[in-house]
């Protein structure tokens, strides 16, 4: 009888300059001893003797992958980039039954009793054994299940929507099969006519991808057709996506169901698999489709969805497993909801509380285990900025930290939309063992929803990073320290700047599911993977009597093939209606220009340093702060009026 083996994943942590104590053997991965006295035996689910070590990975989730042509030295180098905190996959060994059955072996005490006691300890032996055969049987069934699910099939997480496993690089080849077996089978002909869905049902599906790189072989997926790489576009550190990137691939999907009540979304991460990545994505998809295509002549059949939760708690039901388990918004730091609460309240308001730009003029830092002053790094989707390249002023007490970035007037650091602000390692101990390139501590947030003045993210407010999170946030045992990021903030001046990413352009849903469609068709033809033959658009154009934008998408649609496109655009009308996706839509958001800044940026400041440590605590009060820097007192705007309909 073969020997059944159940795969689970360990979650390790360890202090810097701390061994893990395994023993690994070199040949087979298999785990030979594991030390009392190091790392791996005190985590909450430590390997043990006899496990198969099938994958590495650091906090990230990503793995390297372990197998009969992986060298020893590889096995290391993944132990060495994951860092203090571990992820390892391991193939356990199941015991059958036969050994669950066997009696268990007594010492001569136990020989010695009655002939009632012994016979009555055998039967409750039995019983107890094959209750425990019972449970294991159940395990394996569960353990196989999960285990054989391949990384790239595909499972449905609502009407219409799909989403790729994941867990590690999906085969696009197998996404391809498992897309068209969801495809399902009805056709236009079952009512009386046909179209070019009916010949080809991979042909209604759309694939989204939101890996970092490009698909490598989308010929693969319906020649290339149906695939098109949106990519991920979120601030540094940040894990969920921009609040206008999350925007976008809600209208992508909305404008492809809104085709045909045929079509279907597929959702994926084609290069790394990462689950956290495509939930996020599903979220995003599901929370912003179902509003735009609510209303209006263009209504679907997929039902609402109220909060992004409620789309991630899908995707997370439909792909099971570990994944279930691990990536609860209950385990995950606080960001990850942040960002999607953040979403819920753009969707239904249709625009963004503060749509100007604000600058950070400084910010401390206090309740960190470390006794040099830390690396602040303030990451937006643009632009970068570091306390130890920039020109930001440094001062620390022991206790807390002040920086002002307030110095360099060439580059401000302006935030506009999505950001987070990272903490790092600094002085002599920003390098040892590579320890100090991981933040300590992040807090993400989005200008779009903070004004004027100073603001004060708690512990329950900051991610932590797991190897330092018992000593920061506390366990049963301790508190914790007062861990506190307190940011002040001025308005931008917003006046003589048009570019698209400027203060007066901002995040703005339409409010009109047709307007929604054109926008998406154009993110279509942005994000596709094929390249339209300019030569092809013209003729087609005239051909079918559409517009050059629609006729440039019908070919990125059929892979540059001119019969299919003329095809296409019969089979789908509301493609066909569409003009001036792209001049008429611009940055494919509303452009709305918001009101001049209460604080112009121009106005002479002095030190943020002085003012800080005047105020108690640190950073004193928002009006105290802002009169310090020498900026005429204004009153902020806190309630921006809300844009006109688009």
């Amino acid at each position: 009888m073969p020997e059944a083996f159940e795969e689970l994943i360990l979650g390790l942590t360890r202090q810097p300059g701390e061994g893990w104590g395994l023993n690994i053997n070199n040949a087979s991965f298999k785990v030979t001893k594991v030390a009392p006295e190091g790392a791996a035996s005190k985590s909450c689910d430590p390997p043990k003797v006899g496990d198969l070590l099938v994958g590495i990975a650091g906090a990230d989730g990503r793995f390297t992958l372990l197998d009969n042509n992986t060298r020893a030295s590889e096995m290391r180098d993944a132990f060495v980039q994951a860092g203090d905190v571990c992820q390892l996959r391991v193939k356990r060994p199941v015991p059958n039954e036969e050994e669950l059955d066997s009696p268990p072996q007594r010492s001569k005490s136990e020989g010695m009793l009655s002939r009632w006691g012994r016979s009555f300890r055998r039967r409750s032996t039995s019983v107890d054994a094959r209750l425990r055969a019972i449970g294991t049987s159940l395990t394996n069934v569960f353990s196989s299940t999960e285990s054989a699910r391949n990384p790239g099939d595909v499972v449905r997480i609502w009407p219409r929507v799909f989403a790729v496993v994941g867990g590690e690089a999906p085969s696009l080849q197998h996404v391809s099969q498992c897309t068209r077996r969801e495809c399902g089978d009805v056709r236009h002909s079952d009512f009386g006519h046909g179209d070019a869905l009916d010949g080809e049902p991979l042909l209604r599906a759309l694939l989204i991808n939101v890996g970092d790189a490009p698909c490598a072989s989308p010929e693969l997926f319906a020649d290339g057709s149906r695939v098109i790489n949106a990519g991920w576009e979120a601030p540094k550190h940040a894990p969920g996506p921009a609040l206008a990137h999350a925007a976008r691939l809600g209208l992508a999907a909305a404008a492809w169901l809104a085709l045909d009540d045929r079509t279907l979304i597929v959702i994926g991460d084609l290069t790394a698999g990462d689950r956290a990545r495509c939930g996020l994505a599903c979220a995003a998809v599901l929370r912003v489709a179902s509003a735009v295509l609510e209303f209006g002549a263009l209504q679907t059949d997929i039902p609402r969805v109220d909060a992004a939760q409620e789309g991630y708690g899908a995707y997370l039901e439909a792909v099971g497993g570990d994944a279930k388990r691990q990536l609860d918004l209950k385990h995950l730091p606080p960001s990850f909801g942040r960002g999607l609460k953040h979403l819920d309240c753009a969707v239904e308001a249709r625009c963004l509380p503060n749509p100007r730009p604000l600058i950070l003029l400084g910010a401390s830092v206090r309740g960190l285990p470390v006794s040099e002053a830390p690396v602040l790094e303030v990451c937006s989707t643009s632009n970068n900025w570091s306390s130890e390249s920039d020109e930001m002023a440094v001062e620390w007490d022991g206790d807390e930290a002040f920086y002002s970035l307030d110095n360099n007037r060439e580059r401000p650091c302006v935030l506009r939309g999505d950001f987070a602000v990272v903490v790092r390692f600094g002085g002599r101990y920003k390098d040892v063992g590579g320890a100090g390139q991981a933040p300590i501590a992040r807090y993400v947030a989005s200008s779009g929803f903070l004004c004027d003045g100073a603001i004060d993210a708690r512990k329950c407010d900051i991610d932590v990073h797991p190897a330092y999170a018992t000593q920061i946030l506390g366990d049963r045992k301790n508190s914790g320290t007062d861990l506190r990021v307190r940011l002040a903030f001025c308005y931008a001046d917003d006046e003589g700047d048009d570019e698209p990413t400027s203060p007066v352009h901002f995040f703005a849903l339409p409010r009109r599911a047709e307007a929604a469609v054109d926008r998406g068709l154009a993110l279509l033809a942005a994000w596709h993977c094929i390249q339209p033959d300019t030569n092809m658009t013209s003729s087609l154009a005239a051909t079918a009597c559409c517009d050059n934008d629609v006729a440039s998408l019908a070919l990125q649609l059929s892979a540059n093939d001119e019969a299919k496109a003329f095809s296409t655009l019969s089979g789908f009308p509301t493609l066909s209606a569409a003009a001036g996706m792209r001049s008429k839509h611009g940055d494919l958001f509303a452009y709305v220009r918001s009101s001049r800044a209460a604080v112009p940026y121009d106005a002479p400041r002095a030190s943020l340093l002085g003012a800080a440590q005047a105020g108690p605590g640190g950073l004193p009060r928002v009006t105290t702060a802002l009169n310090r820097l020498g900026v005429k007192k204004a009153k902020p705007q806190r309630r921006p009026s809300l844009p006109p309909e688009p």
